[in-house]
């Protein structure tokens, strides 16, 4: 994690508009100028800054709980949608969280008079009011404000000062066309943006001790996420945390299980997915590293660090392929996955549905040493040593030094022709790379 670049002392935690990283909190309070933090999500004006984390809100579980609750929730991010939609997907969360902490002005705090840094931020309070009064008619005020409060809430803690959260909602939640009727892409509806449960407190604690390992003392930081995991274990943050440490222990098989944990709580989580796709590269799974990554980046931003990572690392190897074989990254995975099913075939005795397999690797990668060595060893198994011997000499051409080859061929030679090469005894096989 990186250090804040203003005072290069503390954690920087915000990702900042005016400099390149993020920065902490402390140095986006001090510095912040309405000129040129006016959108972004952590910019307050100082006539209208607040401390609204005080308003009674709903918390996350209550309102995953609570059909009408998310309903209610549903009028207010519809016409969120709606609004964003109609203006061109001009906004942005900070524009978003605006609009909310006006309503917030005018419910909770009654405020007559309400202020806006943004045009869009004032058309789209109107919209929203519209949609309440329309909506919800007879929605208890008490209500509305803890609803308001906890999709505040929500928004700040997803949003990292571009599209997050808006993103969000509008596939989980879709655009409001009328009173009761919204259009979605979600049209399952299995997921909302309420289901994954969040503690600042122990989110803080997580950063804590994520910076007590990277800043060498591994052994203090990683008890506190043990214990953290052991007892939030329904936490994103915590799942995500251990996955961290895991991998810095280099126990990559443990470190996807819990990044795929936190994953399955929080679908959204780039650097959960960023970090599983690593963990997937140090086990030199092309096909999930990939995924994996890909994933980050659709669910990134763009300006941040991993997500630049992993598209450097998805172009490399898209290049290095290209390079080598002569084809795209799309296509190469594709034939990883004909070489996996043909290695399973081969494992399990199908030789004859293995070689198959195998051949439609060689004809879309032509310098594939791998497919070739193994289709030998298919062909011995059958008693075909001539076939075996060429296949083994067609991958050693390829790579002289190719050794399952070497090897492989050494002990067929001492076959006769029509000889099976005894299964599963002295197989040098060797998967996809």
């Amino acid at each position: 994690m990186a250090k804040c670049p203003i005072c290069n002392s503390k954690k920087g935690k915000r990702q900042c508009i005016r400099v390149v990283g993020v920065i902490c909190s402390l140095c986006c309070g001090e510095t912040r100028q309405k000129e040129t933090c006016a959108d972004c999500s952590y910019y307050k004006d100082a006539v209208i800054k607040r401390n609204y984390n005080v308003i009674p809100a709903y918390s996350t579980e209550e309102m995953e709980r609570n059909f009408d609750l998310q309903e209610h929730a549903n009028v207010i991010e519809g016409e969120m949608c709606a609004f964003d939609k109609s203006s061109g997907e001009q906004m942005n969360d900070a524009i978003a969280i605006e609009i909310l902490e006006r309503l917030l002005d005018h419910y909770y705090f009654k405020d007559e008079e309400l202020k806006f840094s943004h045009e869009l931020a004032e058309t789209g309070l109107r919209r929203l009011f519209n949609a309440i009064q329309k909506d919800l008619p007879e929605i208890k005020e008490e209500i509305l404000i803890k609803i308001i409060a906890v999709i505040r809430f929500v928004a700040r803690r997803r949003s990292t000062g571009h599209r997050d959260y808006l993103s969000i909602i509008q596939t989980h939640v879709g655009e409001r066309v009328t009173t009761g009727l919204r259009h979605t892409s979600n049209i399952l509806g299995k997921e909302n943006r309420f289901m994954a449960r969040i503690d600042l407190e122990i989110d803080e604690k997580i950063d804590q001790a994520l910076m007590l390992m990277e800043n060498g003392n591994q052994i203090k930081g990683e008890a506190l996420i043990i214990e953290i995991h052991r007892k939030h274990p329904d936490l994103y943050m915590a799942q995500y945390a251990r996955g961290v440490a895991y991998a810095l222990n280099e126990q990559y098989d443990e470190s996807i299980i819990c990044f795929d944990n936190a994953i399955n709580i929080f679908p959204y989580f780039s650097e959960a997915w960023f970090n599983k796709g690593t963990s997937y590269k140090e086990k030199m799974n092309q096909i999930e590293m990939t995924n994996a990554y890909q994933k980050a980046i659709q669910y990134g931003n763009p300006e941040d660090e991993h997500i630049k990572m992993a598209k450097s690392l998805l172009s490399d190897f898209g290049e290095s392929i290209k390079k080598e074989h002569g084809i795209l990254l799309d296509e190469y995975l594709r034939t990883e996955v004909l070489f996996n099913d043909a290695f399973t075939h081969m494992l399990n005795g199908n030789f004859e549905k293995a070689i198959s397999e195998f051949q439609k690797v060689q004809k879309v990668v032509h310098n594939h040493p791998q497919a070739l060595g193994n289709l030998g060893l298919c062909y011995a198994f059958l008693g075909k040593k001539k076939d075996a011997i060429k296949a083994f000499d067609k991958a050693l051409k390829l790579d002289p030094t190719y050794e399952p080859a070497i090897i492989n061929k050494r002990n067929v030679a001492l076959l006769e022709e029509g000889e099976c090469l005894p299964f599963p005894d002295k197989i040098k096989a060797i998967t996809y790379y």
